[in-house]
This record gives structure tokens, sequence and C-alpha cells, in this order.
């Protein structure tokens, strides 16, 4: 079981730039593809003349042409046409809420009633000039509930990541975790550390010293349905000192968005992205 009633990312907009595009989302099949003016749509994948999938057809003036026997779907679920054939009879297929927003296509699986596109969570990154990001997509075949695991609990840092962004410290550390609302938060602060190798690399790009004393406030935060995972790091120094750093200093908070894949919960996607603020010289 997944909760459906919140936004996943169902892909990124090149993905239906030059077709219709099928996926399985929380155990839906939708076929997800621009229509009229542009707009991103999502329908279940599946032609009501003869169940072949949508999504193997094409777009043709915003809409969906199956590719089986020419059937002309429009947006709203609704057959418009056929070759040879009377459509008033056939059943509407059913839509799914979809957004474009922060350069994702956001699709809404639950009752779509309920859809409301201000609870996408915000990312200041993907809008400010001040930011740049950049990153990829990787199918995970694991129980999604490891890589949620994985990504809100940093402590395998010291193991996996031993030559890039893992210490001994992460360890040592104490960790707290609290909630708000819908949002579980831990973190941990370091402090009078040496930053790990990944860090000390970005230090002398941006011609900063590397090997100086640094607190690092290390954590991670995520809604409590699958969407949304971040972490950030800041290799020079506590909070209160970031505003005075901050036209020399470089800082990271990558972001994990995660969808489910596969109904059988094996199988998720991770769009993961690293995410750099970017500062004056």
């Amino acid at each position: 079981m997944f909760p459906k009633n919140t936004w996943y990312v169902a892909c990124t907009p090149d993905e239906i730039a030059e077709k219709p595009l099928g996926r399985k989302i929380c155990g839906e099949r939708l076929v997800i593809y621009r229509g009229l003016e542009g707009k991103v749509a999502a329908v279940e994948d599946f032609c009501p003349h003869r169940g072949a999938p949508l999504s193997l057809g094409t777009v043709q003036d915003g809409q969906l042409v199956c590719g089986y026997h020419g059937l002309v779907m429009a947006c709203d679920g609704k057959v418009a046409s056929m070759p040879g054939q009377r459509v008033r009879g056939f059943p509407c297929t059913r839509t799914f809420p979809a957004i474009e927003r922060y350069g994702f296509i956001w699709v809404w699986p639950g009752d779509e009633k309920l859809a409301d596109p201000a609870q996408i969570h915000h990312l200041e990154w993907a809008v400010s000039p001040d930011w740049a990001y950049g990153g990829g997509l990787y199918h995970i075949n694991c129980e999604y509930r490891l890589m949620i695991d994985n990504l809100m609990d940093l402590t395998h840092e010291t193991y996996v990541h031993a030559t890039s962004i893992g210490q001994k410290e992460i360890d040592e550390s104490p960790v707290t975790t609290r909630t708000e609302g819908d949002t579980v938060v831990t973190s941990r602060f370091m402090e009078n550390v040496m930053a790990p190798p990944f860090w000390r690399s970005a230090l002398r790009a941006n011609n900063l010293a590397d090997n100086v004393i640094h607190d690092d406030p290390h954590g991670s935060f995520g809604d409590k349905h699958l969407g949304f995972l971040s972490h950030q790091q800041n290799p020079t120094g506590k909070k209160e000192q970031r505003q005075k750093d901050e036209n020399t200093s470089p800082y990271l908070g990558p972001a994990d968005l995660i969808t489910s894949f596969h109904s059988n919960s094996t199988c998720f996607n991770r769009f993961s992205m690293p995410v750099f603020k970017l500062y004056k010289q």
C-alpha cells in the first residue's frame, strides 16, 4: 500500500517532449503527455476500445491517439473520435491531476478532489537564480523504505562514503529527531571537526583553507509520504556564522525525490540532485 493522496514526481519534461510516457506509479498505470497548449496531462494507460496501452500511441494536436486502432482521447478522459466507429458509448477514462513545477512533472494518484498544488513542497533552489542544481534519475531495485532509511539516517556515510563525505565524527555526534506537522526532521551538529574529503575539495575550489576546524550542521528532513527528502551540509560554520561567510562560502543541499514505480514496493525511482548555492568571490 502507498499513500496516494499526495504529489509524486512522475518524470522530467524531456521524457514527454516527443511522445507520451507510460509509467506505473503507486500501482496506477498512467500515461503522461503534453495536451492542448502544452499543458501536462495524465490519464489511465488503457484504451477503452481494446485495452491497448495509450502510451504506445502518439500525441496529435494535444490529444492522445491510440497506436492500435487510432482512437483519439481528449485530456478529460473522453473519447473524441475514432476512424469508422461511433464513440458516444465509450466510457470515460480516469484522469489524474498533473502539474509542471520546479522542472518536474508531478501527479496525484489518489482522490483528484483532494489534489492541491499548494501541497507540493517548495523547492527554492529551483526558482532562485542564486542556486544551481543538476542530477539524474536512478532506478533502485529495493524495498522503498530501505532507501528512506538510508537517506534519513546518514550514519552510513562514515563507512559507505569514507573517501568523500564520510567521517568518524558522524558516528560520534548525537542525533535529534522531531516532527513538524507532516514533516520528520533529523539533525546532528558536529563541532570542531575537519571537513571530509569532498568538502575539502569544495573549499579549495573556492579559494578557502581546507585544513581548519569547522562546525557542521548535518541533517535531513522528509515528509511522511514518499515524495521528498533533503539533506543539508555546510562546511563553513554554524547557522549563525553562515550569514557572515556567505559571500565566500559554498553551500550544498542535495534533494531526493522518491516515487514508487511498482506496486509490489520493491522498486522505486529516485530523482537525486546536488544543489549548490552560488556565492560571489
